[in-house]
């Protein structure tokens, strides 16, 4: 196998998720979990590449439509925390029994099928898309936070980290989510937000909605509109009264796994590719500190 590539998927529709794989095929196929899409449509669809790495998929039948777009390398950041994991008895949500899950780390189904199987015509380049960058001096303040939070309760240092996140990208309410292998669900350890005192202390178990999609592919999910959406969990905003409308969802990870998520609600826009930046970096940096390593 190749080395493994980072890639931006976008839908027609404005839902994207962030994959890494051996090549765009890879991605687009562990993709179809998140954008309720099946193999079985790959006869139908209209492929065409460029010569800056870009794939476009064209489903004319029913009206979908795909880019994938190598994502743009990013050095890594230093992290100077260095706290020994911690071990918590694992969390039961009375009302939710554990669902057996795949081990962390375990990569969803591939193509075997190679990129070079299909032949593509180049159209005219497109045009580069407007981002938004995160702002320079984001992974200065992270690495002066590290040692911080390096010293702090974990759920504390969730905590900091969400507020790091929401001094950079406005949002109407937002969460970090805990949860690791000794557990049976992730539970809300820091919420922003009119009923954020309300989510403290639930449980969300794995596998479930989006931020169970983001944990267990180690995906960056971002949905516009989640009202008619299958993968998001009603029963949240059923219990809380609460309306979701459009989620950016991130893996904590770190060099020692998965522990958790982050999710951004409600955007006082379209959440851009600099939101996702800016969150992305947070999470890798928060994964470090929960891991113990530096």
């Amino acid at each position: 196998m190749g080395v493994p590539l980072v890639f931006v998927i976008t839908a027609n529709t404005g839902e994207s998720v962030k994959i890494s794989a051996e090549n765009w095929l890879v991605a687009m196929g562990q993709s179809l979990v998140f954008f309720d899409a099946d193999l079985g449509e790959l006869s139908r669809w209209e492929i065409v590449s460029t010569g800056d790495g870009a794939v476009f998929i064209d489903d004319r039948i029913y009206g979908r439509s795909w880019s994938i777009d190598p994502a743009p390398e990013r050095p890594p950041l230093r992290i100077v925390a260095a706290t020994p994991a911690v071990e918590e008895e694992p969390l039961v949500e009375e009302d939710d029994a554990p669902e057996e899950r795949s081990p962390l780390g375990a990569p969803p189904p591939m193509f075997a099928m190679p990129s070079s199987s299909f032949q593509v015509d180049s159209p005219e380049e497109p045009q580069a898309e407007l981002e938004d960058e995160p702002t320079a001096d984001l992974a200065e303040q992270l690495f002066d936070l590290s040692m911080e939070m390096a010293g702090l309760d974990p759920d504390e240092a969730c905590k900091v980290a969400l507020d790091i996140l929401l001094e950079r990208v406005t949002c109407e309410a937002a969460s970090v989510l805990r949860g690791g292998l000794n557990d049976v669900a992730m539970r809300f350890v820091a919420t922003h937000g009119p009923v954020a005192e309300a989510l403290i202390g639930k449980s969300i178990p794995f596998g479930k909605g989006l931020v169970g999609l983001s944990f267990d592919r180690g995906m960056t999910l971002v949905v516009n509109d989640v009202r008619d959406d299958s993968r998001h969990l009603n029963r949240v905003d059923e219990q809380t009264g609460f309306v979701t409308r459009a989620v950016l969802t991130v893996p904590v990870v770190g060099s020692r796994g998965a522990f958790g998520v982050v999710q951004l609600i409600n955007p006082s826009r379209p959440f851009s590719a600099g939101d996702v930046e800016v969150v992305e970096m947070v999470a890798q940096s928060l994964g470090e500190v929960l891991g113990g390593q530096g």
